[in-house]
């Protein structure tokens, strides 16, 4: 998310950014000292669904960034704009190719390792008795 602001407008300097980056790592890790649920704030429905997605989403993020790219202007709002519907749309496009392409070949894959386990055990029902 930081890359999107340094892309879309804010120009923010290295020695802005990287110590913006400690402080929102240290603040993450100091969650599971304050009383706090971690585990009901990790298992919501919107961190499982990206959860879910995040392989798609890692994907699909860069081509989506570099096609927006051509949308970046001056304005700032311009480009929050932009940057908020990219966001939107690596979403999208991760949802299709995790229905459409990731879960069937898993499934695939996964099937044809079944099979491939079941031709090379021992059929224990053959056993003599």
């Amino acid at each position: 998310m930081f890359m999107m602001i340094v892309l879309f407008g804010l120009n923010l300097t290295p020695s802005i950014y990287l110590p913006l980056t400690f402080i929102v790592a240290f603040a993450i890790a100091t969650l599971p000292l304050l009383n706090f649920d971690i585990t009901k704030f990790l298992e919501s429905k919107t961190l499982v669904y990206l959860g879910n997605t995040s392989f798609s989403v890692y994907i699909m993020h860069t081509p989506v960034i570099y096609l927006m790219l051509g949308f970046k202007s001056q304005n700032l709002y311009e480009n929050v704009f932009f940057a908020t519907l990219a966001v939107g749309i690596t979403v999208y496009i991760s949802k299709l190719t995790l229905k459409y392409i990731e879960l069937p070949l898993y499934n695939y894959g996964k099937s044809l390792i079944n099979r491939k386990v079941a031709k090379t055990c021992p059929d224990n029902d053959k056993s003599p008795a």
